[in-house]
């Protein structure tokens, strides 16, 4: 948030549900605005020009629904912003293929996950949430060359060699010209 104030005159708002957080960010200056609690229950005045969600949609039951109460908090002209991390990536297929799935503090298989995407559920998320995906960047870390060499040539199977060196997706939304204003 401080890069965005730095760059631009903006108001930056933080919807944050850990009450110390929440106090730390306005604290030390981070948002202009916080409100500590879940973003399905804000409501506000104001419409934004961006929403993020950066690495927070698989940690919610319903990422649907947040990115529909996104919709209507946004600006005609808004977008909704997400980074979100993807569990196609070779080292979550690595660890499949070897019998594992090991939960850990933070990354792909962080055990405060709740929803696991690969870029084709996130297209289903945004789009069945009123969202068209106008920017999908990846973040890429990847593979070893003689697995992913070892993947391609396996006869049978249809290896999305992209998908297996993708980390994360970052995505730019923008709500369906034609898409009702809705809670889900």
């Amino acid at each position: 948030m401080k890069l965005i104030k730095s760059t631009r005159e903006a108001q930056t708002h933080l919807v944050e549900l850990d009450p110390d957080v929440a106090s730390g960010a306005l604290t030390n200056g981070k948002a202009d605005h916080v409100w500590n609690g879940d973003f399905l229950g804000y409501q506000s005045p104001l419409k934004f020009d961006c929403i993020s969600f950066l690495d927070m949609l698989e940690h919610v039951e319903h990422p649907d629904r947040y990115l529909s109460h996104a919709r209507t908090l946004l600006s005609a002209s808004g977008v909704v912003l997400a980074s979100i991390p993807n569990v196609g990536h070779w080292s979550v297929v690595a660890d499949l293929i070897e019998g594992r799935w090991d939960y850990v503090p933070a990354g792909i298989h962080c055990v405060t996950h709740l929803r696991f995407f690969t870029e084709h559920t996130i297209r289903d998320l945004f789009d069945a949430a009123g969202f068209t995906m106008e920017s999908v960047k990846r973040v890429c870390v990847p593979g070893p060359a003689e697995w992913l060499d070892q993947w391609r040539q396996t006869r049978g199977l249809k290896t999305d060699l992209a998908s297996l060196d993708t980390y994360a997706f970052l995505i730019t939304g923008r709500p369906k010209a034609d898409s009702q204003q809705y809670e889900l």
